[in-house]
């Protein structure tokens, strides 16, 4: 009797591991194969996401060519178009583009932005004309044609004369 049972145990703690066993490797199988999919399809948008910002740095250097145009000093037309295509193609919510300028080329471009600055309320119009935006349509903004600090609002004169730190300016335009 005791052999019957010492047998019984045996044969149904052998069932448990292989049964046990079998589940795992199914388990870790599945596991890996859907693991795998998911870094496929994350791989998939990165790719598809850097080509698409690829096909517009393509296009804005293409328009700085052929408009005998050098950087930073290139203004791009339909930005807004093109920039919303991009982050409705990469499920974006703000593209930033951001110019370099040297501490030599400041009087250089505080002048060239005073002068080409219409790509703002060009860019507005078209977010307002455009279902897939869901940002606000900021209408009530200030223009500066002077580089400018987070400082600038705490001085007397706003806008004026800019900051007074020399160096290497990283300027930011968002569309």
């Amino acid at each position: 009797m005791v052999f019957v049972l010492i047998f019984a145990v045996a044969g149904a703690l052998a069932t448990f591991f292989y049964l046990r066993h079998l589940e795992m490797t199914k388990f870790e199988g599945q596991f890996n194969q859907d693991a795998t999919k998911v870094l496929a399809s994350i791989g998939a948008t990165l790719d598809f996401t850097l080509a698409s910002l690829d096909a517009l740095v393509v296009g804005m250097v293409s328009h700085a060519k052929d408009s005998n145009q050098t950087w930073p000093f290139v203004t791009i037309p339909d930005f807004g178009v093109r920039a919303g295509k991009v982050r409705r193609l990469t499920n974006g919510y703000v593209l930033n583009i951001y110019a370099y300028i040297e501490d030599g080329q400041r009087n250089q471009w505080e002048n060239y932005t005073a002068h080409h600055n219409w790509w703002v309320e060009e860019g507005l119009d078209i977010q307002e004309k455009d279902a897939a935006y869901t940002g606000p349509i900021v209408r009530d903004y200030e223009t500066w044609d002077k580089i400018h600090d987070y400082d600038e609002f705490e001085k007397e004169n706003p806008g004026e004369f800019g900051t007074d730190r020399d160096g290497k300016y990283y300027l930011l335009g968002i569309a």
